[in-house]
């Protein structure tokens, strides 16, 4: 009887620390999926770091031979809640939170936060909050869109796809700048230019 107990009392633990593995807190309020832009800044504040960008996506119709482009708006935001907290960095999808990540901890000063800043730790399709997060603001940020046509012989339809590009570009000492560049808010490349 004392086993069937404890196991219960396992299973109940359990389910609430899954549930809330991906939820953190603001002001005693649960920030959880499914909240809006609004109600995660009247209670967390403004975000530490803001990213917003287009993505276009298939949409599964009834009819199997319709090809359905829909274009959501992502939000990404991060939240620096010092050096003894973790930084939670949210996704939203048009004005919902639909994804939350634990990043590092967070820091103090914006020189605590420039002696993290190496290129070598970021892998390709990073986020550019991650580089703000190592790096902080750049000394210069640089962006443009390039639209691509598809052939209608391999969509079935005439279709334009905008790609939205940016380099940021860090001094990284006497003559020296790192540049990295990004398609669609993700790590695209890296070089180094004297």
């Amino acid at each position: 009887m004392k086993s069937l107990l404890s196991l219960i009392c396992c299973v109940m633990v359990l389910s609430f620390t899954i549930s809330d593995a991906f939820a953190f807190y603001c002001k005693n309020k649960i920030i959880d999926k499914g909240l809006s832009k609004g109600e995660v800044k009247s209670w967390c504040g403004d975000p530490t770091f803001v990213d917003r960008r287009k993505e276009e996506r298939n949409k599964e119709s009834k009819d199997e031979k319709e090809n359905i482009i829909i274009s959501v708006t992502i939000d990404e935001w991060m939240y620096n809640f010092g050096p003894n907290s973790f930084i939670e960095i949210l996704i939203f999808e048009n004005g919902l939170l639909r994804e939350i990540n634990t990043g590092d901890y967070g820091w103090a000063s914006s020189s605590e936060r420039e002696t993290r800043c190496d290129s070598s730790s970021l892998l390709m399709g990073a986020a550019k909050s991650e580089l703000f997060l190592k790096c902080g603001e750049p000394h210069e940020k640089n962006a443009w869109e390039k639209t691509y046509r598809l052939d209608k012989e391999i969509t079935s339809t005439n279709r334009r796809i905008v790609q939205t590009y940016e380099e940021w570009s860090y001094k990284t000492g006497p003559g020296k700048i790192l540049i990295f560049k990004f398609s669609n808010g993700k790590l695209l490349g890296v070089r180094t230019v004297d």
